[in-house]
């Protein structure tokens, strides 16, 4: 897969055996950030994914847009999902001041110019409404990260070179507290706000952490191309690999927010 859009696109399956897990406990701590209260607003759940803040939101009574770049990912579940749009962040397909607020949970910290898409989401959003956005301190890290990346190359897996240029460019402008301020008020918002926040996340063992990684879109169409069989060795030996009593999965995460003007 050359672009990562194409990689989202094939990991959506992977994506919700593994990582998905994940992502929507992240998903649910980020729209408890949301100020005021969402029955009844209008939410563009940006860089939707497999529907994660879009479950969340609407839960809490938002109704909600999803848009993602990624067609294979929007189709996950489709019959359960909100309206859904294909759209890439730096040129969505909606009027201006049209959502209440505007969630993006890890999103700009895959975004090559965070600072173009950010302003696409103020476009959208009414005067005196929300722009959200979450991403890992850019610091953080797992082991299990490093023993799975180890085990995976032995089969033959090379991490893609868009996933290589994308943490280079994105630790720079939304990898830390200062620079995530800075880029979004660049993008225009007011009343910039990014807090940081560990949080406990829960997976049942080995298993699980392992199949958050092989799931990840840099990984998981590399897995796809080998057989059956081979996918279960590969599955196992990292299993083993990462042991019977892995470190807790505790990400640093950045949440961040910020109020288009009146």
């Amino acid at each position: 897969m050359n672009t990562s859009r194409d990689s989202y696109s094939a990991a959506a399956s992977a994506w919700q055996r593994g990582p998905a897990k994940v992502y929507d406990q992240l998903a649910e701590v980020l729209v408890d950030t949301c100020p005021g209260m969402l029955p009844g607003c209008r939410v563009l759940d940006l860089g939707a994914g497999t529907g994660a803040v879009s479950r969340a939101a609407s839960a809490r009574g938002a109704t909600v847009v999803a848009a993602d770049a990624a067609w294979g990912m929007l189709t996950a579940d489709r019959h359960h999902r909100p309206p859904c749009v294909v759209a890439d962040v730096g040129g969505l397909p909606f009027i201006g001041e049209v959502f209440d607020a505007v969630l993006a949970s890890f999103v700009f910290n895959h975004v090559a110019h965070p600072v173009d898409g950010l302003a696409e989401a103020v476009r959208v959003t009414r005067p005196g409404g929300w722009v959200l956005a979450s991403s890992f301190d850019a610091d953080w890290t797992h082991p299990v990260k490093d023993v799975v990346d180890a085990v995976a190359a032995r089969y033959g897996y090379a991490e893609p070179g868009w996933y290589t240029d994308l943490k280079t460019a994105t630790s720079i402008a939304f990898g830390t507290t200062g620079a995530i301020a800075d880029t979004l008020r660049k993008a225009g918002l007011v009343d910039v706000e990014v807090a940081e926040r560990t949080v406990e996340i829960e997976l049942r063992g080995a298993a699980e952490l392992v199949a958050w990684r092989l799931g990840m879109a840099h990984m998981a169409p590399f897995v796809a191309t080998l057989s059956p069989a081979t996918q279960g060795r590969l599955t196992r030996d990292a299993t083993t690999a990462v042991g019977p009593e892995p470190t807790p999965l505790r990400p640093v995460v950045l949440l961040a927010r910020g109020r288009r003007p009146r």
